[in-house]
């Protein structure tokens, strides 16, 4: 997992030569409309969404196995928390259509943070995480985008 503001994303080897994406995202307006944007056909695409935050019982905890996720908040905050897979009880089996592995969420988070503007997270298939979280017990509204990177 990588954590950082986003000026830094060339600071990254694996990144570095990704310059297409995080022009990308450093283009963005808050205000742009959900939905899904090809930058590079099924090899590097994006998807803009917008939710309230929820309580970490209400969260989804996942992996990907064919796509890193590059992901970034618009607006609002939102509380993220990680866990190595190889710590986790798988609850279902991989959906490879929707490039997903859901887990059954321990009680601790190996890590937590929080994702405000100007700051990125990578996620690789080893790292399981489960985001959209409340920062306290106030949801908010969030508009956020996922880069996804095709591993190979």
């Amino acid at each position: 997992m990588i954590l950082d503001q986003i000026e830094n994303w060339n600071k990254y080897p694996l990144l570095a030569d990704k310059k297409i994406i995080f022009e990308f995202l450093q283009s963005l307006k808050s205000d742009i409309a959900d939905g899904e944007c090809k930058l590079q056909g099924d090899q590097i695409f994006a998807r803009v969404m917008s939710y309230r935050t929820r309580s970490p019982q209400e969260g989804i905890l996942e992996s990907h196995r064919t796509y890193i996720d590059i992901q970034i908040v618009l607006r609002g905050d939102e509380q993220v928390h990680w866990w190595p897979v190889h710590d986790l009880q798988e609850k279902a089996a991989y959906d490879a259509l929707k490039d997903a592995l859901f887990y059954h969420v321990p009680p601790v988070a190996t890590g937590r943070f929080i994702l405000k503007p100007g700051m990125f997270a990578v996620f690789f298939s080893q790292d399981a995480h489960m985001t959209s979280l409340v920062i306290g017990d106030k949801p908010q509204e969030v508009r956020k985008v996922v880069v996804k990177l095709r591993y190979d």
